[in-house]
């Protein structure tokens, strides 16, 4: 049987009428916005979405039948539209739960929780694999089955992190890495912004950062997990469906869960607008100069159990 057509479903305009969802549910595809480095590669499925109104869900649904998405457990990915009240909403490790076992990926249909949950449509379909392996990450957890409910590893908390304000820094340059790792900030992105801009393609992959970044603030942060890119895709751009890096940043997580290793300290943050070309006063060095956003890396001692592991080391005091 064929796939489907990535045609969208028709309209539903007297649900649209019915005022189902707020005017400014989210900014228009073809708003200069859209063209920011941060948001570009979202663009074109922002576009297929169709914009405001109650229909996104179909849309999103539609095209990840076209594009054959599944949950790692082989599950069709689905997006369905729910209508439950905050206060009967199934728990965070139920949601990640129903998607690794039926696919069901449940959309806010009204208010700000739907303008969320569209931008995480957006990354589920450029980014399956890696939002499949996260997914994966949170059910086979081994706090999944015993942990108290509401709790949480430190495993999951890295990982709702990444879902929601990740970013991934694939990177050919490792002493690039380095650099970010040692928030030596005014160093990499304003004395190798020529370097970083070469070697470092630097993607949103957290919906909720995604969502931010139509209103962008300095101290807007995310949390990087640096993927180096060696025997992996160019660093370029790219177009059509689903990100390139997307299967190569899926296997460099897995390890990481495998072997435990995946913590929040394992990821590095980076306020995103920094990076050059995110906006235009970075050009100017003076930009880095503020440390109430470009905070240097703390010092610890060196048995505080708050040490750097895989991402960002600390510096030490002895």
């Amino acid at each position: 049987m064929n796939p489907p057509s990535e045609q969208p479903p028709p309209s539903r305009p007297d649900l649209a009428r019915a005022g189902h969802v707020a005017p400014d549910f989210w900014p228009a595809a073809q708003a200069p916005g859209w063209a920011h480095p941060g948001l570009a590669r979202y663009a074109d499925d922002a576009a297929r979405l169709g914009g405001p109104g109650p229909d996104w869900i179909d849309r999103a649904d539609h095209l990840a039948q076209a594009r054959g998405l599944t949950s790692c457990c082989g599950a069709p990915i689905r997006f369905v539209a729910d209508h439950r009240a905050p206060a009967v909403a199934v728990d965070a490790l139920g949601y990640e739960r129903s998607i690794y076992e039926s696919g069901r990926v449940a959309c806010r249909v009204t208010g700000p929780g739907a303008r969320h949950d569209l931008h995480n449509a957006l990354v589920w379909l450029r980014w399956p694999r890696l939002k499949a392996a996260i997914n994966r990450g949170h059910v086979l957890s081994p706090d999944a089955v015993h942990a108290p409910a509401g709790a949480r590893s430190r495993r999951r908390d890295a990982l709702t992190l990444l879902d929601e304000s990740g970013l991934v820094w694939v990177s050919r340059d490792p002493a690039l890495d380095q650099r970010l790792r040692d928030r030596a900030w005014a160093p990499l992105l304003s004395a190798r912004r020529d370097a970083v801009m070469a070697s470092v393609q630097a993607c949103i992959v957290g919906h909720g950062l995604l969502e931010k970044l139509h209103h962008p603030y300095r101290a807007m942060t995310a949390q990087v997990l640096v993927v180096a890119a060696e025997g992996g895709p160019a660093v370029g751009p790219t177009d059509g469906h689903g990100d390139p890096l997307d299967a190569w940043v899926a296997a460099a997580l897995d390890p990481l869960l495998q072997a435990g290793e995946l913590a929040p300290s394992a990821l590095c943050p980076l306020p995103v607008l920094g990076l050059p070309g995110w906006d235009p006063a970075n050009a100017d060095p003076s930009y880095y100069a503020d440390t109430r956003v470009f905070r240097p890396a703390p010092v610890v001692s060196a048995t505080d159990d708050a040490r750097g592991g895989l991402g960002c080391t600390p510096r030490t005091r002895r």
